[in-house]
């Protein structure tokens, strides 16, 4: 297989065979038989998700910022809060969605990736 400007291996799964697609996009996919005759079709491939998580809301509570993430995968999301002086913060608490960080007072980056490792970002300021 082969597509945005890869080859793509492919690897045997029952009666079939599965590849592991990196990105959407258009490919090429070629069979060879065993008397050297090839056939090619083309596929497109629009459902990877590319998406990072939303940021939902952010609440000051207990001296903790509280940050509601969502993503199409279940409990998958994490967040890095980065000030400006680059120190890094990690959540402390966690329920479900929700995460809290301890943060000073300052300006932050908020970080959010999911499982497949989409990003999304948004600025935060502590008061």
């Amino acid at each position: 297989m082969e597509g945005e400007g890869q080859r793509i291996p492919l690897s045997p799964a029952g009666s079939g065979y599965t590849a592991d697609i990196p990105r959407n996009g258009h490919y090429l996919l070629t069979a060879v038989g065993n008397n050297g005759q090839r056939d090619s079709q083309k596929v497109t491939i629009d459902c990877i998700d590319t998406a990072g998580p939303q940021l939902l809301a952010i609440e000051t509570c207990s001296a903790r910022v509280w940050v509601t993430l969502q993503d199409d995968l279940a409990g998958g999301a994490s967040i890095t809060a980065t000030g400006e002086d680059g120190a890094t913060y990690d959540p402390v608490d966690r329920d479900g969605n929700l995460l809290a960080l301890s943060l000073p007072l300052g300006h932050y980056t908020l970080t959010a990736r999911d499982q497949l490792g989409n990003l999304s970002s948004g600025e935060l300021t502590v008061e």
